[in-house]
């Protein structure tokens, strides 16, 4: 990867590959992430790459992707940390497979139009009807999120724990907020986006580097003055333990449990805390899984996993309401299983898993963008071989140690109505 700065303190970061049949242009755009103003991002994400002043209509836009050999455009938000990150994405089919025309102008110029035309008027306030549209699309999307079980108990989980950290407040937004939203928070929520945003941008391809920099560099991503900070890897707020039951129609009951652990992303320990999460749960061959699952029959389905900005490491198992204290009981014992060292062959695995895992993580252009946005994130310049020596490095006592720093601060019930 080759790496460049543009106008307004903007990073271009250049990856030639072969390994891929397209080109792929990412802008990725951070700010932080605010209750207040998730849902009304969230709603920019979905009007601007749907239409355009030069393309004011779905049909327009479509037809002129198309026209450019089904030109891919993409536009999402996530929470990353204390971070709400959007993605803005142009993929096109790469020169060698149409005669040696190459696309990554048209790209780019795609990608100038969704951030600098979108169909507002003259007052910057976005097309009545795809505003309309928009919050319609969103406020269902949220609906649809919190009609799924799982979904709505993760979530819910999340604020439960999370209350006055970054950690409670999803990307998305919430219902009652999109509700709420007005064009002129909708027009500042856009403003923003371009003035206070920390930009990057990624292409991906069977490219020159410094062709992609001399184009890249007769345009602008961003209208801010300043790079503006945006932490990351926050600390927590004071934490307090939190015990919640709740009952809903669903079909079988959700036990989560979460544990704070002190280690994020940065951390020495980081890869050694991944680790003691594929042993206790993070896989079919997991302490949880064998325990709970295949020895004792307790839950249909049952898993751990890490929020590697946030701290946390939650585990999950949906269960018959009447083996719920029995689960919460052997997960609990699972971890400190793990704590203790009371594992043996499993930590060889774990590493094998994990390093499998982030190869074919790498062998996909999302996948391959991700590890490298959050390398760059944390100011580091791991490679992927980098990061597979240091977890080929981990010892038992460092995974023991990890797992150890793991402080319970919630047990959350998503119960099933009894109908006696």
């Amino acid at each position: 990867m080759v790496n460049y700065e543009l106008n307004n303190h903007v990073k271009l970061h250049v990856i030639e590959t072969k390994k891929y049949k397209n080109t792929t242009i990412s802008v990725r755009l951070l700010l932080p992430l605010e209750e207040d103003k998730a849902s009304s991002r969230s709603l920019l994400a979905m009007m601007m790459p749907n239409r355009t002043k030069n393309h004011p209509t779905v049909n327009a836009l479509t037809q002129y992707l198309d026209s450019n050999y089904g030109m891919g455009l993409t536009m999402n938000t996530f929470s990353i940390g204390s971070g709400h990150l959007f993605d803005i994405q142009c993929n096109a089919i790469d020169p060698f497979y149409i005669e040696g025309e190459s696309l990554l102008t048209k790209q780019v110029e795609m990608l100038q139009e969704v951030l600098w035309n979108p169909l507002v008027d003259e007052n910057g306030f976005f097309d009545e009807d795809l505003w309309q549209e928009a919050k319609m699309i969103l406020k269902s999307k949220i609906i649809r999120r919190m009609d799924d079980p799982s979904s709505f108990a993760i979530d819910l989980n999340n604020k439960l724990v999370g209350k006055g950290n970054t950690f409670a407040i999803s990307a998305l937004g919430n219902e009652e907020d999109v509700d709420a939203i007005t064009k002129e928070s909708t027009k500042q929520a856009y403003l923003d986006l371009l003035s206070l945003s920390k930009v990057d941008v990624f292409v991906i391809g069977d490219v020159c580097s410094e062709e992609v920099y001399t184009l890249l560099s007769k345009y602008s991503f961003s209208n801010k003055k300043e790079p503006t900070p945006v932490d990351i890897l926050y600390s927590w707020n004071e934490r307090e333990m939190i015990e919640h039951e709740e009952e809903r129609e669903i079909d079988q009951s959700i036990v989560i449990l979460t544990w704070y652990t002190g280690i994020d992303f940065s951390d020495p320990l980081y890869y050694a805390l991944k680790l003691g999460n594929i042993i206790l749960g993070g896989d079919s061959n997991s302490l949880m899984f064998k325990k709970i699952r295949e020895e004792n029959s307790y839950c249909y389905s049952v898993f751990s996993s890490i929020y590697s900005m946030d701290k946390i490491l939650i585990g999950y198992a949906g269960i018959s309401y009447e083996n719920k204290e029995a689960t919460v009981s052997l997960m609990k014992e699972m971890m400190t299983r793990v704590q203790e060292g009371d594992f043996t062959d499993q930590l060889e695995t774990a590493k094998l898993i994990y390093i499998n895992s982030l190869r074919s993580q790498c062998d996909t252009k999302s996948g391959l963008l991700n590890f490298v946005y959050q390398q760059d994130l944390v100011a580091t310049s791991n490679t992927l071989e980098n990061v597979i020596e240091k977890i080929q490095s981990v010892d038992k006592e460092q995974v023991m140690q990890a797992m150890r720093s793991c402080e319970l601060i919630g047990e959350f019930v998503l119960k099933e109505k009894s109908h006696e």
